[in-house]
């Protein structure tokens, strides 16, 4: 009996030492796993503290950088043009750039038109970039433009970092319309009372014209009859060279060399030799120039040509250079036209 209660004392002992045991055995494996993941988390939390404070360090600098979009009104009619403000504000030294804004190829509700140029200003130790873009639209209702991207790089730095503005919402209307009204028919064409005086300039005008052409008209035929003048037909007719040495005739008998009036003398001189040459040969010498003339008649020889030169050269100098020739040259000039239409009517 004694030795049963000793046996199941003993035994109670030893169960309780082995719950003694186990309970430490796993205590000390539970408090070494909890010290080798402490070391871990630790490391970890190390790790997520360190890219937090890059993290920071970038959101601190992103939030530097700021974009904008902002247009002049949040409500407007269709068709009428909207104008969008893009601004950008980022430290010194920061490379931004702008983006490409176009319509829409597959919707095209916006049409873009007209994108002027960036303009740049600075402000404290940031810059301040802006650039307006005019839209347009034929669509109606509340119409959204997304959030654009604008790429930026700091000093050095070759990653790009994106920001992007935030979205708007537009409101397009129509043309209001008064629906209380009763609707009318259209109007056919009015007819209007033309009054001269709001054409009176088309008149005065017309007039000049018809007055400048009826001008050069007769200035024509006075000029075209002029050498027929000069020289005209005798009753009965003669020859062309005969007529001119009688006007020739005419001039010396006058007395307007002894009176010297040289220019009235020389001028009715080679007006003849004008006349002449002009019926004979069809060059409108009359209305032409000494250059012209010596371009267009072709004498009988050279010396012919240089013998009207010396006329023709003589008597503009009398005429327009207000040379004053003495009688001998008048004399002289006399006979030589005598004998240059002589020469050249084989006379």
């Amino acid at each position: 009996m004694f030795l049963q209660e000793i046996s199941s004392c003993l035994g109670f002992l030893l169960e309780s030492f082995q719950f003694i045991v186990s309970f430490f055995l796993v205590f000390s494996i539970f408090a070494v796993i909890l010290i080798k993941y402490k070391m871990v988390f630790s490391f970890l939390n190390r790790i997520i503290l360190f890219l937090s404070l890059l993290a920071g360090v970038h959101n601190i600098y992103a939030q530097r950088v700021q974009v904008s979009l902002k247009p002049d009104s949040t409500q407007f009619r269709v068709g009428s043009p909207v104008k969008l403000t893009l601004s950008v504000k980022a430290p010194e030294g920061t490379k931004v750039n702008f983006p490409e804004i176009n319509t829409d190829p597959e919707t095209k509700i916006w049409e873009i038109l007209r994108k002027d140029s960036i303009r740049q200003s600075k402000s404290g130790g940031d810059i301040l970039m802006y650039q307006d873009i005019t839209l347009a639209t034929w669509d109606t209702g509340r119409i959204k433009i997304g959030s654009i991207p604008v790429m930026y790089s700091t000093n050095g730095s070759q990653e790009s970092q994106t920001v992007f503005t935030e979205p708007l919402e537009l409101k397009v209307d129509f043309v209001k319309v008064d629906t209380t009204q009763a609707f009318k028919p259209i109007v056919g064409p009015l007819s209007t009372e033309v009054m001269w005086q709001e054409f009176w300039w088309l008149i005065l005008g017309a007039l000049v014209v018809f007055l400048l052409i009826m001008g050069y008209l007769i200035y024509r035929y006075i000029k075209k009859r002029t050498a027929s003048s000069i020289l005209p037909q005798s009753n009965p007719p003669k020859p062309v060279h005969e007529r001119a040495f009688f006007r020739l005739k005419e001039l010396e008998e006058s007395g307007k060399l002894e009176r010297k009036e040289y220019k009235a003398y020389y001028g009715r001189l080679t007006d003849i030799v004008r006349a002449y040459i002009e019926l004979t040969s069809g060059v409108k010498a009359t209305d032409l120039t000494t250059e012209e003339i010596l371009m267009s008649y072709k004498p009988v020889t050279p010396s012919q040509t240089e013998k009207l030169r010396a006329m023709l050269e003589l008597s503009d100098k009398v005429k327009f250079a207000k040379y004053e020739p003495d009688s001998g040259e008048g004399v002289q000039l006399m006979n030589s036209a005598k004998n240059w239409i002589g020469f050249e009517a084989g006379v």
